[in-house]
């Protein structure tokens, strides 16, 4: 989630995570209940001279918001073989920035952690203060979530370049603020419950100790897939000598589609839509809107972090226009709305031309020089 401060960035990071947040709680006062009882039974056998009873386990972390990359690393080593963390934090720019710090600024955490968001972690990392010298992984995940002001973006990853491959492993979104936004409101949304029982549901499927649940595609969906994918491949070859930025995203997006197959396959599951391990053109079709909302947005942050501010804050007004009215603009009609908008500078016809010409060579519009107007692309 990318915002300005101010914009409940927090507030939906909370509600997203307040399922999870009551489990945990909830499995801590277990945890103290048994502790207590555990060390008043110790004290039993010992006056009585009999065998100590066994210890309890802490419970598992189901996620975090605060912590060291390492610390991170060693409660993840700590869960079940073939389960997952979820890391929700506030901002993520110190998370990112910081990953690195340790070993004297040698340390290569940044590349576990992103190496953890794309597939499955096995085999050892060796650290000085973990149980003897290392941490073991057993086909451990992590999910990052969280929040980044836009002014800290560039600072971390170059959307026009991404060389670093950080910015194509995240699925950003760079929301507007609602036209209500202030406007006072007695409207209550409460969703914890529908989150709480898909939370729930999903734990339900399956333990560590037995064949994990194989998810697969019907032959009409695998049809899809492969158009899809080699659509991909085609927009990032299409794209990378003059917008690689672009074209790494695009690379990834094969990986962040099935990903979003599997999520929306199991919403469905929950629902009764369809059934567990068949993977049908339902969860398919809800994976690619999806996955088309985010390219957007990332396409969205590289007009908004490129160029001068007031060019992009116009650029990012074009944008909004062709995604919200899916029709063709006319300079005439950008060249008045700007006009109009007090929050934006006056653009000449000819700059607004020059920025249909800027939408239409980074592929984000059709623009049409005879009839002097931009159709989405």
């Amino acid at each position: 989630d990318i915002g300005n401060p101010s914009e409940k960035k927090s507030q939906c990071n909370r509600t997203m995570t307040s399922p999870l947040s009551e489990q945990q709680k909830e499995l801590h006062r277990e945890y103290v209940k048994a502790r207590d009882l555990y060390n008043e039974c110790c004290r039993i056998a010992r006056r009585a001279g009999n065998e100590l009873p066994e210890e309890p386990q802490k419970p598992p972390k189901l996620f975090v918001t605060k912590g060291t990359a390492e610390g991170i690393m060693k409660r993840i080593s700590e869960l079940p073989p073939r389960s997952g963390m979820l890391y929700v934090c506030d901002e993520l720019a110190g998370l990112l920035a910081g990953a690195d710090q340790y070993k004297n600024g040698k340390g290569n955490f940044k590349n576990t952690l992103l190496t953890a968001m794309t597939s499955p972690m096995t085999g050892t990392e060796e650290r000085s203060n973990s149980d003897n010298g290392e941490i073991i992984f057993n086909d451990h995940t992590l999910s990052i979530s969280g929040s980044i002001q836009l002014s800290r973006v560039k600072h971390l990853f170059d959307p026009q370049h991404d060389e670093s491959g950080l910015g194509s492993r995240f699925l950003c979104a760079y929301p507007d603020l609602p036209e209500n936004f202030a406007t006072w409101s007695e409207t209550q949304v409460n969703i914890f419950s529908e989150l709480d029982g898909l939370i729930r549901y999903l734990q339900e499927q399956g333990d560590p100790e037995s064949d994990p649940i194989r998810c697969m595609m019907n032959r009409a969906t695998q049809k899809r897939f492969i158009k899809r994918y080699e659509a991909f491949r085609r927009v990032q070859k299409e794209n990378r000598d003059n917008n690689p930025g672009l074209a790494a995203f695009i690379g990834k997006c094969p990986g962040h589609l099935g990903r979003l197959i599997l999520v929306q396959h199991w919403i469905a599951c929950y629902y009764g839509e369809e059934q567990p391990g068949d993977i049908t053109l339902i969860a398919f079709n809800r994976a690619c809107h999806l996955l088309d909302y985010y390219i957007g947005q990332f396409r969205l942050l590289q007009i908004q972090i490129a160029g001068p501010e007031d060019l992009s804050k116009s650029q990012l007004y074009i944008y909004n226009r062709l995604k919200k009215s899916n029709k063709p603009l006319t300079v005439h009609q950008v060249y008045m709305g700007i006009r109009n908008n007090k929050n934006l500078s006056n653009q000449s016809k000819t700059q607004v031309r020059d920025m249909f010409e800027y939408f239409h060579s980074n592929g984000y519009g059709n623009y049409d020089t005879k009839k002097e107007e931009i159709a989405p692309s």
